[in-house]
């Protein structure tokens, strides 16, 4: 057998849960720091190139003051008679067409991206970075 003055001998443990938990603490971390800082996704509006393309064709949209009819109608109150009234007249944004050009892309830097033409994870699922001021830190000053 073996020797008598042999200590027993030691059973391998694995990690311990507290360095497990590190770990995949660590782990979720960094998967944050990638998702909300590092832009991994083509940006779609650019299709990737940073600069937003020229649209020449002018798209003519129903006027949202007037409701396309070209007047603009005000309700309003009289406080001395107390009497309700209407005025009517040209609707000043449509100009009494009742329709209004909408704006086309103009072309330059993507404001998505910023020009990079990639955008980060919480970008595109338009999820709000983590503010680290609400993050409750510990008093250690106790």
């Amino acid at each position: 057998m073996g020797d008598p003055k042999a200590p027993p001998p030691v059973k391998k443990k694995g990690p311990g849960v507290l360095l497990v938990l590190t770990a995949l603490g660590l782990l979720a971390a960094s998967l944050y720091v990638v998702a909300a800082f590092v832009p991994v996704v083509s940006c779609v509006p650019c299709e990737g190139t940073g600069v937003l393309k020229k649209v020449a064709e002018e798209t003519k949209g129903t006027c949202e003051p007037c409701k396309g009819t070209g007047v603009l109608k005000q309700v309003y109150n009289d406080p001395k008679t107390g009497k309700i009234g209407m005025l009517g007249g040209e609707c000043p944004p449509c100009g009494g067409t009742g329709s209004v050009k909408k704006l086309g892309t103009v072309g330059g830097e993507c404001p998505p991206c910023k020009g990079k033409g990639r955008i980060t994870l919480l970008q595109k699922f338009n999820i709000a970075p983590l503010d680290p001021s609400k993050i409750p830190l510990p008093d250690l000053q106790k």
